[in-house]
């Protein structure tokens, strides 16, 4: 979204807020009191960020993100767009979370996400239940079930045995994230 505030303009809207230096903000963001915005980060639009949330240096954040109170998001991460990050959640100094990911409350993320390159797809932990193959996102009891019917279609992703391998590490990662037996 398009930059329209500036941390000297930011720091007169959210007096309870604490900005460093060069920070721009996106239309219609929400910010809780007590939150820290550290220097140079770039906040999209119609981003909604909680009391008490702290952000790093260099941070940046895309459109439509929420970010629940008392999250920390370390120097240098980014998250994309309509991303969730739970209540008390932590994301670690460079994560990179992907558009539309959720990170449930109170859980840890120290680095990017686990994603596996198969050929031609990349398979990545889509959500607290889902797993994605390309653009195809199920969840995880639907790839377990054998060869999926989007097979048929995608004769490129033959041998599934490789993309069968690549979902049960993604669902390893779903269990690190969310703390979970899946």
């Amino acid at each position: 979204g398009k930059i329209i505030m500036t941390t000297e303009e930011a720091r007169i809207k959210w007096p309870n807020v604490t900005f460093g230096a060069g920070a721009e903000i996106g239309a219609e963001v929400e910010i809780g009191a007590g939150a820290k915005i550290g220097a140079e980060v770039e906040i999209g639009a119609e981003v909604e960020i909680g009391a008490e949330v702290e952000i790093g240096d260099w941070v940046k954040i895309g459109a439509g993100v929420e970010i629940g109170t008392g999250a920390k998001i370390g120097t240098g991460a980014k998250i994309g767009a309509r991303a969730e990050i739970g209540v008390g959640a932590e994301i670690g100094t460079g994560a990179k979370i992907g558009a539309g990911a959720k990170i449930g409350a109170g859980v840890v993320v120290s680095r990017t996400p686990n994603q596996v390159q198969c050929d031609p797809y990349i398979v990545y932990p889509y959500s607290p239940i889902e797993i994605g193959v390309g653009c195809v996102v199920h969840t995880l009891e639907y790839w377990r079930m054998g060869e999926p019917a989007e097979l048929e279609e995608h004769p490129e992703c033959q041998p599934w045995e490789n993309y069968r391998a690549a979902i049960e590490l993604a669902a390893r990662t779903l269990r690190y994230l969310t703390r979970v037996d899946v």
